[in-house]
């Protein structure tokens, strides 16, 4: 158990990489920000459960709301999905580069995500 949170804690800095250098109109961040607001407390309570772990507690509690908290991040991952395949499709009028890095950035947060929804 022990190293599976070391793995999701490798997992919640890339995924605030993924969000923080590309700038979105104000009214289009919800998904990004609810997304990265169950990020960090899934980190919290990782670190709790890190805590206990060393102190010879039971996590029983912290995995069961980690959990429920997986629950709402595959809905935000679902949604943020499709929010990428629709603006794959406008990035393509802005030419090739910007089409590129649009499908870097979204393979990159697809992964991260994949992998944390597989632990």
């Amino acid at each position: 158990m022990n190293l599976r949170l070391i793995v999701f804690s490798g997992l919640i800095l890339p995924a605030f990489l993924i969000f923080s250098p590309y700038p979105t109109e104000a009214s289009d961040v919800g998904l990004e920000k609810d997304l990265r607001s169950a990020l960090e407390r899934s980190s919290a309570i990782i670190e709790r459960a890190e805590d206990k772990l060393g102190e010879g507690g039971s996590i029983t509690a912290e995995v069961t709301r980690l959990k429920r908290l997986e629950e709402d991040i595959r809905a935000t991952h679902l949604l943020l999905q499709e929010r990428f395949r629709l603006r794959e499709e406008a990035v393509r009028a802005l030419g090739t580069k910007a089409s590129e890095r649009h499908r870097v950035m979204s393979e990159g947060y697809r992964e991260a995500l994949q992998e944390y929804l597989a632990l």
